[in-house]
């Protein structure tokens, strides 16, 4: 459930005490409250100052002019949803309470029905806040041949980009698309009893509360859904067709989602690329990694993906080498666009320990100025931070 904020105005004893039963969430907020049908206007003076996402209007007291008094709800705060409650579940009641605007009539039993009206209130404040905000980023990361190093600049910039996004209360996700044993789970120590083949196995049931229970937090303003730990069963009904309904939930729901991509061009991958604001190509500086990467972006322009989209990245790049970045440029027809230095004995020693590269290396450094690069956050003073010093 999306945290919620509420007004109470109820003046019937016992259907406060049936209400308060259902008000233990702790993503519940009571933020003003009023019991005597009498002080009605003081009741909508105190919203007014403080809002609410929903309001519990008992109407026992208010019969004569619900209309009237839910307008007045209306004018003051138009976002809010107006939940009327009543012991009487008479027909015409319900019907002159929804046609002034209430959203839910809830009758006996309360309990019950109340908590089925605030989940959909939950969702309807998700949807307005989806609504006024723009649909956020998603940014693929795929290795030109395996151990290329793309799951580990994707779960260190995840953690960085999470870190900033957490500054502005907006959330990162770290989605593991590699059904072939994905490694996110391992280097983000990432518990859950649920991956990406749940979700999509059950796109039917992709909503807000059922995504909740697929994905592990624990860092701030990051959010993981991991890949089967182990390799894939084939055997296993997953839809990977269903790919880019994963993404488009991610997009309505995440600043900016992490997606690895494993290697290779996969199934999954191919379905996955249309989905991509961008795609960021991972290789080694080595003859058989790069042919893989050519051979990898051709595959990605074949299938329309847009050329100014695609992001080469360079990884473990010696602090000496002969070969400059224009020669990389003039054989890929692609900027490189960022590379990372060979800081292995850093990476192992952090995963040995259950962690992650430490800000301050080499490796780190350069985390945060990618990081920086791709929100715009702060420009980067030279294009290649390790071929030579950046």
């Amino acid at each position: 459930m999306v945290p919620l904020t509420l007004a109470v105005f109820i003046t019937t004893g016992e259907l406060r005490e049936q209400v308060q039963q259902s008000l233990t969430d702790d993503q519940i907020r009571i933020v003003v409250t009023e019991n005597d049908h009498f002080h009605w206007a003081q009741f909508l003076e105190r919203i007014e100052r403080v809002g609410a996402d929903a309001v519990l209007l008992d109407i026992a007291q208010l019969t004569e002019s619900l209309e009237d008094n839910i307008r007045s709800i209306k004018n003051i705060v138009p976002t809010a949803v107006i939940i009327a409650l009543s012991n009487n579940s008479d027909g015409k009641l319900v019907m002159r309470a929804i046609r002034a605007g209430a959203a839910e009539f809830v009758c006996p039993p309360i309990a019950q029905n109340l908590r089925i009206a605030l989940d959909r209130s939950s969702e309807e404040k998700l949807r307005i806040r989806n609504a006024l905000r723009e649909p956020g980023k998603i940014y693929g990361f795929v290795s030109a041949k395996g151990g290329s190093g793309a799951t580990s600049i994707a779960c260190h910039l995840a953690v960085e980009l999470g870190r900033m996004a957490a500054v502005k209360q907006q959330e990162v996700l770290l989605a593991d698309l590699d059904l072939e044993g994905g490694m996110v789970s391992f280097l983000m120590k990432s518990q859950s009893g649920y991956t990406v083949a749940d979700a999509l196995e059950n796109v039917h049931r992709l909503d807000h509360r059922y995504w909740k229970g697929l994905v592990t937090n624990g860092r701030p303003g990051l959010e993981i859904i991991t890949a089967p730990e182990t390799f894939f069963d084939t055997s296993r009904p997953v839809g990977v067709q269903h790919i880019g309904n994963i993404l488009d939930f991610a997009r309505n729901h995440y600043a900016i989602t992490i997606a690895d991509l494993g290697r290779g061009t996969s199934p999954l991958f191919t379905q996955a690329l249309s989905g991509l604001d961008e795609l960021y190509m991972v290789t080694l500086f080595d003859l058989p990694a790069l042919h893989r990467a050519k051979k990898m972006i051709a595959a990605a322009l074949h299938i329309g993906y847009p050329k100014d989209r695609l992001r080469l990245i360079v990884n473990r790049v010696l602090s000496r080498t002969d070969v400059m970045p224009k020669e990389l440029e003039k054989t890929f027809d692609i900027p490189v666009y960022a590379s990372f230095p060979n800081d292995q004995t850093v990476l192992f020693d952090s995963y040995c320990e259950g962690k992650l590269a430490p800000p301050q290396s080499p490796f780190g450094k350069q985390i945060s100025v990618v990081a920086r690069k791709m929100t715009g956050a702060q420009e980067t003073k030279r294009k290649f931070a390790f071929f030579g010093q950046g």
